[in-house]
């Protein structure tokens, strides 16, 4: 009963292993088979194509039709004697024809049929097709030489169907490591140019700001040495004792609109040296490199601050020993009508100093005014290099890698000993 069972299941399950396993030898080989030819194709190629890239496919159909031979062999059974019996002829008399007896056995021959098969396992190229993708751009006599060579190494035979198509397809260059460290370093070159135009932008607008805090601190420092002094010369007439009371109170009047006047310009000089000293810390924070690429400008700038600073304290001292000095006389003439103070004029005020003062910050100004728009066409001009150089660079590498490589290094090589040169 056990083995019925085993002999059952043999039968059952056996059918349906079999065409799987002989579908999984069929891939096998006709994997296997495709690998060989295309290594056989490859190796051809590479010794005429050196550098020129290709792509090899190679497609097969097998058969397993088989072959059945047919094997004759005859076999002769064997003959028999004939027995014959003839009468003697008679003198004048004629022989009959039917008084022969001929016994004759032929021979008989057999022949046997037998059929050999080969065995199923050894498979038969039905057809195969070849595909090879050359690099674009490549001769027509070279494409013609790949054809022959592939040909041969694949054993292609046309009476079977065998087809060998060749096409060209542009083919994507890797690019090496250098050429990638050569681009990144442009990036960070242009990067770099961008960033430093930035910073001279906008230390040419802390520099602008600055320089507007300057113009207004000597402007309220000139009006406040002008009301100090005209207060003073009001205190100078209140001291003395031929006054009327209307006089005297009008007097008053106008020493408190001095005074009043003196405090809010000096509230608004120490506001403007307070943004001064905040535009001076912003410049200071800012990467040394930007204050290179100021020159001798910012300098230029910073030595005439520090002037214009000296002719500022060097007004105030004197100004303060006039004040210290005593009137020699007193007014002893009696005033009968009034005495009304009108402010004097800006002409009348203005000392020697004070003119010196303002034809050097005239000087300034105009001085300044120049190399502010010099170096705003600078800065055009930088922007303008700039640009060319990007879309220069970006056509160069897409139309011409190799030349753009070879430019960009050398650029790269000056552009190192520049800075190190600035530096």
């Amino acid at each position: 009963m056990r083995y019925l069972k085993i002999l059952i299941v043999v039968f059952v399950f056996v059918p349906f292993i079999l065409p799987q396993v002989s579908h999984l030898s069929y891939y096998s080989q006709k994997i296997m088979l495709e690998n060989a030819i295309k290594d056989r194709i490859n190796e051809a190629l590479n010794k005429i194509l050196e550098d020129i890239k290709f792509v090899v496919d190679v497609n097969i159909e097998l058969d397993y039709q088989t072959s059945q031979q047919e094997i004759r062999s005859k076999e002769e059974v064997g003959e028999k004697p004939t027995t014959e019996s003839k009468y003697l002829p008679l003198p004048g008399f004629e022989t009959p024809s039917d008084l022969t007896i001929e016994e004759q056995q032929e021979a008989t021959s057999v022949e046997q049929q037998k059929t050999v098969t080969p065995p199923s396992g050894v498979p038969i190229i039905k057809k195969q097709t070849i595909n090879i993708i050359l690099e674009e751009g490549i001769s027509s006599e070279l494409i013609q030489s790949v054809r022959e060579v592939a040909s041969v190494a694949a054993h292609l035979d046309k009476t079977r169907g065998d087809e060998l198509i060749i096409k060209t397809a542009p083919f994507t260059k890797q690019k090496g490591d250098a050429e990638a460290l050569i681009l990144k370093n442009i990036a960070e070159k242009i990067d770099e140019i961008d960033k430093r135009q930035k910073d001279i932008e906008g230390k040419a607008r802390l520099e602008e700001e600055k320089r507007r805090e300057r113009e207004r601190i000597v402007q309220d420092s000139l009006r406040i040495a002008q009301l100090e002094e005209e207060l003073q010369r009001l205190k100078e007439i209140l001291a003395t004792q031929q006054l009327t009371e209307a006089q005297r109170r009008i007097t008053e009047d106008q020493a408190t609109e001095r005074e009043r006047q003196i405090d809010t310009l000096k509230a608004q000089l120490e506001e403007s040296n307070r943004k001064l000293q905040e535009l001076e810390k912003s410049l200071a924070g800012t990467p040394p490199r930007g204050f290179l690429s100021l020159g001798n400008n910012y300098l230029m700038y910073l030595i005439l601050g520090v002037l214009v600073l000296l002719l500022i304290i060097a007004l105030i001292l004197i100004l303060t020993m006039r004040r210290s000095v005593k009137p020699n006389s007193v007014v002893t003439e009696r005033v009968e009508e009034p005495v009304v103070i009108k402010p004097q004029s800006k002409q009348q005020v203005v000392t020697q100093p004070q003119i010196e003062v303002e034809k050097a910050v005239n000087e300034t100004k105009l001085r300044q005014e120049e190399e502010r728009l010099k170096k705003l066409e600078e800065l055009e001009q930088q922007k303008e290099e700039l640009k060319s150089l990007k879309q220069s660079v970006i056509s160069m590498s897409v139309g011409q890698p190799d030349a753009a490589t070879r430019i960009l290094r050398e650029w790269l090589k000056v552009s190192k000993s520049t800075e190190s040169e600035e530096e």
